[in-house]
């Protein structure tokens, strides 16, 4: 798991990837943009993004309303056919990332 300490500048990058492993909030990853991939890792220096936010991918026509009581799951499971939209933080200083 790891956090930012100030969080200076951050914002959350909704993207669609594969996700090459089981992933939690918090978790840092490496994006690879050539194809498209996240994946786990567990060394800050290796990092490029933390996982902000779970899958929000949508199946089943399922559409969240107000009148329903909605949770959405802190993991992202692996799955590396289908594309799925996770959201995002940049590492831009890693310097202000705490690693727990």
């Amino acid at each position: 798991m790891a956090h930012f300490k100030t969080g200076k500048g951050q914002h959350i990058l909704p993207l669609d990837v594969k996700v090459a492993a089981d992933l939690t909030v918090g978790d840092l990853v490496k994006y690879t943009a050539s194809t498209n991939t996240i994946a786990k890792v567990t060394v800050l220096d290796d990092a490029t993004h933390i996982v902000a936010l779970s899958d929000e991918t949508v199946s089943g026509g399922y559409v969240r309303t107000d009148l329903i009581e909605y949770k959405a799951s802190d993991e992202v499971k692996a799955s590396t056919s289908t594309v799925k939209k996770v959201g995002l933080y940049p590492i831009f200083d890693k310097g202000d990332v705490i690693v727990d």
